[in-house]
């Protein structure tokens, strides 16, 4: 399957002006909704994806975020690519440092052992 299988010309929106996190998933409904044909609105679209982002940011850091749901209704993959005017904020460092709070509160990985001589650094044993 090539690239352009999954993202049609119609898809891909070089500037998409959101302000926030559900501005932005928002826009993306209305577009998917528009594209993909389904009997699904965009409003469940949207409220799919709140959904979703709920269970943990798809932000994965460096002004890359790959929101995403499925839909019984689909046959196929549908995908859009949206490059934003301006950045916006996906909860992506908040949730890392949620993370880390919870690592060094909780006990060590099994297989990750400290050195004496080391500060924070850990070792994959």
């Amino acid at each position: 399957m090539d690239l352009a299988d999954l993202v049609s010309e119609q898809a891909i929106i070089p500037a998409l002006a959101a302000d926030s996190k559900k501005q932005a998933l928002h826009e993306l409904a209305a577009k998917a909704s528009e594209l993909s044909g389904i009997p699904v609105p965009a409003r469940e679209i949207f409220d799919t994806l709140l959904q979703r982002e709920r269970l943990g940011s798809t932000g994965l850091g460096r002004g890359i975020a790959i929101p995403h749901v499925k839909f019984k209704q689909l046959d196929r993959i549908y995908c859009l690519f949206a490059r934003l005017e301006k950045p916006i904020d996906f909860d992506r460092l908040k949730e890392l440092l949620d993370t880390v709070r919870e690592e060094e509160s909780g006990p060590e990985p099994q297989g990750m052992q400290k050195r004496d001589d080391e500060d924070d650094d850990l070792n994959i044993a």
